[in-house]
C-alpha cells in the first residue's frame, strides 16, 4: 500500500502509478513530497525535496580547446582543435614540465589527468613516456579529451671504476687496462653501442700512448716507454657516450724491479714423523713489487723449482729453485699484502741449503739472489710413563730439542703407577731408562739434564717393585696451560690477527691496538678430584723494543654442573694487571655482561672428573713514555686497521699457571 503526498499541489502534485511515482510540476519553487509504504501493518515513511524552475535559453555544447601552451618542447603536430593526440619531445635534462589548455568557451571546464585546476604547473618528468590527458567539460555537460605524450630522452652515464690510475712500467711496454660502465637512467647496461664510445688522452699523454677499445667495459692504453723522458707522466683520459662525459686521471711511473728476501738468518727445523723420516718446513718472505695479488705458479715434477708470473704483466716472473737434495719448495698463490711472497721450504736432512731466486720482467732477467738456510735437526725426547701416568692422565709426554738446547726432566714432576690390587697403593717412581724394564739413567736428583742429543730418545719411567699407601699429605704443583704461536699441538696462539691467519691457517702477528681477550679451558679429565689452590700469569706485561706494551690479566670462570640453578664464581689478582688504561681497571671490567669486582683470590675450586673451569686472558695495547720508560696512554685500534703496520713472525708465550692439589676419589689421598 504506497502513498504519496505534495506539501503545495499549486507548484506540483504526485501520483502513484503503476508501481511508479509520476510527478507533475506547474511553477517554480520548492515542496516536499512525503512517500508512505505500508506492508504487514509497519508503515515506512520517507520525504523528497523537489526544486521546480523555469528553463531558460539553451546551454554550450562547446567542449573544444583552442590552443595548448608548453613552458618547454614543441608540440608536434601544431595545435588543431579537431586532433585529439599530440606528442612532445623533451631532452633527459627537462625532469618537469607546465601544460596549459586554452578553452574556447568561457562556460566550459578544463580537467588535467582528472585535477576543480588552470594549467597543470611543474609535472615531474620520469625518462621515456609521460601521459597527460587533458578533459573539457561543455557547459551542457559533454566532454573531449585531448591527450599529451611527453617522451623525456634517455639519460645515458658512462663511469671509470676510479679517480685515478696509476702504472708501474718496467723495461718494456705493457697494455694497461681500465674499466668502465655505461648507465641509462641510472641502470647498468650492456647493450650500448660501442662504436658510439670516443676516447683521448690529454696531450701529456697522448705523444707516448695509444689507445684501443677491443670490448665493451675496456679501455686499452699501450704506452711506450722509450718515449718517456722522466720517470713519472700524468694525464686525463676521457670517453664520450651519447654527448656524455668522464675523465679519470692516468700515471705512468718508470720503475726499477725490486726482488730481495725479507729473512735474516733463516732456520729450519727438521724432526722424525711418524715414519721415521725427518722432515721440516719453513716460510720465506721475499719482497718484490712485480706482482699484484693475480699471479700464477709452475712447480717443477721433482719439486725444487717454483715459477711465479704475473697475470698482469706479461712474461714477468720469479724463478725459485735450489741444486740442493735437501729441501722441496711450495707456494699458496697467496701475497700478504701486494709484495710479499711466502715461499714454503722443506727439508730432510740436516746442512745449509741454498735457494737461488732469480726475477725477470717482460723476459729480461735483472736480479739474482742467493738465500741460505740452515737445517737443523730437532730431537725427539718421549717421556713414556712404562704403565703408570703422568698427572692428569698422561701416558707419554713429548718434547723437541735440538743440539745445543737441554731438557730438565724435573719440569714434568714424578710420573706415578697404581697397585692393579690396590688403588690406594702406588709404586714410588725412582728415574728413567731407556728400555722399559732396564737399568735407572736418568732420575730426578742426580741426573735430570738432556742435552746434546744425536738421535731421537725414548725413555721409560722404572718404579720400585713394592707398592706403598699414597701420601696423605698432598703437594701442590703448578699446571701450565700455554698459549703462544709455536708449533706445539698442546700450544695456542694468543695473539690473532684474522687477515694473516685467513691467508696461512696460523698465527704469527701481534699488532699495534690490539685489545681482546683469549678464552682457555680446562676440563678435569681424570677420574680423580682436582683442587686449585691459586693461579699464576707469567709475561702479564710484553714490550716490542720500546714501542709499545701489552698488559694481560684474567679472570676464572666456574660453573658446577651439578647445581642446576647457574652459580658462577670470578677470580682474580689486581697486581698481576700492572698498570692499565682506566677503561680496563681490573676492578671495574664487565664480563659476559657481569661487572667483575677483583679481590686478592683467597679461595679454591675443587673439579670433579669432567668439570671444567674457563679462563679468559684479557689484554690491552699501550705505548710506552719515552721519557719515563713507563706504561703511558693508549695507542688505540688505528694501527690495528691499517694492512701493513703488522709485525711480522714475532711469537710471545704467554702462560697461565694453575696450582693444583690431585686427591684419589676412593683413598681421599694423592
Amino acid at each position: 500500500d504506497v502513498v504519496a503526498t505534495s506539501s503545495n499541489e499549486r507548484i506540483a502534485k504526485v501520483y502513484v502509478k503503476n508501481g511508479y511515482l509520476k510527478i507533475i510540476a506547474y511553477k517554480p519553487g520548492k515542496v516536499e513530497i512525503k512517500v508512505m509504504i505500508t506492508n504487514n501493518g509497519i508503515t515506512y515513511s520517507a520525504i523528497y525535496n523537489l526544486t521546480v524552475i523555469r528553463e531558460g535559453k539553451k546551454k554550450s555544447s562547446d567542449n573544444y580547446l583552442k590552443d595548448i601552451k608548453l613552458s618547454t618542447g614543441k608540440l608536434m603536430p601544431d595545435f588543431d582543435k579537431n586532433n585529439n593526440y599530440y606528442t612532445v619531445k623533451v631532452s633527459s635534462k627537462t625532469n618537469k614540465i607546465t601544460i596549459k589548455g586554452i578553452l574556447s568557451s568561457k562556460k566550459a571546464t578544463i580537467y588535467y589527468n582528472g585535477k576543480k585546476v588552470s594549467s597543470l604547473k611543474d609535472l615531474p618528468l620520469k625518462y621515456g613516456d609521460n601521459t597527460v590527458v587533458i578533459k573539457v567539460v561543455a557547459e551542457d555537460g559533454t566532454t573531449r579529451d585531448y591527450t599529451v605524450n611527453i617522451y623525456r630522452e634517455s639519460k645515458y652515464e658512462i663511469k671509470f671504476d676510479k679517480d685515478s690510475y696509476e702504472f708501474s712500467l718496467y723495461t718494456e711496454n705493457l697494455d694497461c687496462a681500465i674499466p668502465y660502465k655505461v648507465y641509462k637512467n641510472g641502470v647498468l647496461i650492456d647493450n650500448y653501442d660501442l662504436k658510439l664510445i670516443k676516447a683521448e688522452l690529454s696531450k701529456s699523454l697522448n705523444d707516448f700512448t695509444s689507445i684501443e677499445l677491443p670490448e665493451k667495459g675496456i679501455i686499452i692504453l699501450k704506452p711506450d716507454i722509450t718515449k718517456i723522458d722522466n720517470n713519472t707522466k700524468s694525464g686525463n683520459l676521457t670517453l664520450n657516450y651519447n654527448e656524455n662525459k668522464t675523465s679519470t686521471t692516468v700515471t705512468f711511473k718508470k720503475e726499477e724491479p725490486i726482488l730481495n728476501s725479507l729473512n735474516d738468518n733463516i732456520k729450519l727445523y727438521i724432526s722424525k714423523d711418524s715414519n721415521g723420516k725427518l722432515t721440516g718446513a719453513t716460510d720465506i718472505l721475499l719482497n718484490t713489487n712485480l706482482f699484484t695479488r693475480e699471479t700464477t705458479k709452475k712447480v717443477s715434477e721433482d719439486k725444487k723449482e717454483i715459477v711465479i708470473c704475473s697475470k698482469k704483466y706479461k712474461d714477468t716472473c720469479i724463478t725459485i729453485k735450489t741444486d740442493s737434495s735437501l729441501i722441496e719448495l711450495d707456494y699458496t698463490n697467496t701475497e700478504i699484502g701486494p709484495i710479499h711472497l711466502p715461499i714454503t721450504v722443506i727439508g730432510n736432512d740436516e746442512g745449509t741449503a741454498i735457494l737461488n731466486v732469480t726475477g725477470k720482467v717482460n723476459g729480461k732477467e735483472f736480479e739474482n739472489l742467493k738465500i741460505s738456510i740452515d737445517i737443523i735437526r730437532k730431537y725427539i725426547v718421549t717421556l713414556d710413563a712404562n704403565g703408570g701416568e703422568f698427572e692428569f692422565g698422561d701416558t707419554e709426554i713429548i718434547n723437541k730439542i735440538t743440539k745445543k738446547q737441554s731438557i730438565d726432566l724435573s719440569d714434568f714432576g714424578e710420573p706415578y703407577k697404581v697397585d692393579e690390587k690396590d688403588e690406594c697403593k702406588t709404586y714410588k717412581f725412582i728415574g728413567y731408562s731407556k728400555t722399559p724394564d732396564g737399568k735407572v739413567i736418568y732420575n730426578l736428583e742426580n741426573k735430570k739434564i738432556i742435552s746434546n742429543l744425536d738421535d731421537d730418545l725414548k725413555l721409560y719411567a722404572i718404579y720400585e717393585s713394592k707398592s706403598t699407601s699414597v701420601s696423605n699429605n698432598p703437594k701442590k704443583r703448578t699446571l701450565w696451560l700455554v698459549a703462544d704461536g709455536s708449533d706445539n699441538s698442546n700450544e695456542l696462539p694468543i695473539f690473532h690477527n684474522e687477515k694473516y691467519f685467513k691467508l696461512h691457517k696460523e698465527d704469527k702477528v701481534i699488532y699495534p691496538g690490539a685489545t681482546g681477550s683469549y678464552i682457555m679451558n680446562f676440563t678435569n679429565d681424570s677420574k680423580d678430584t682436582i683442587v686449585i689452590k691459586g693461579i699464576k700469569l707469567v709475561e702479564d706485561t710484553i714490550c716490542i723494543e720500546k714501542n709499545g706494551c701489552l698488559n694481560m690479566g684474567y679472570i676464572i670462570k666456574y660453573s658446577p654442573p651439578s647445581i642446576t640453578k647457574e652459580t658462577i664464581y670470578y677470580y682474580g689478582k689486581e697486581n698481576n694487571y700492572k698498570i692499565l688504561n682506566k677503561d680496563v681497571d681490573p676492578r671495574n671490567i664487565n664480563y659476559k655482561g657481569k661487572q667483575i669486582n677483583f679481590k686478592d683470590y683467597k679461595g679454591e675450586i675443587t673439579l670433579k672428573s669432567k668439570e671444567k673451569v674457563t679462563i679468559p686472558l684479557l689484554w690491552k695495547w699501550v705505548e710506552i713514555d719515552e721519557d719515563s720508560d713507563k706504561l703511558d696512554t693508549l695507542i688505540g685500534n688505528q694501527a690495528a686497521d691499517s694492512e701493513y703496520d703488522e709485525t711480522l713472525n714475532d711469537k710471545y708465550k704467554i702462560s697461565i699457571g694453575l696450582d693444583i692439589e690431585i686427591y684419589n676419589n676412593k683413598c681421599n689421598q694423592r
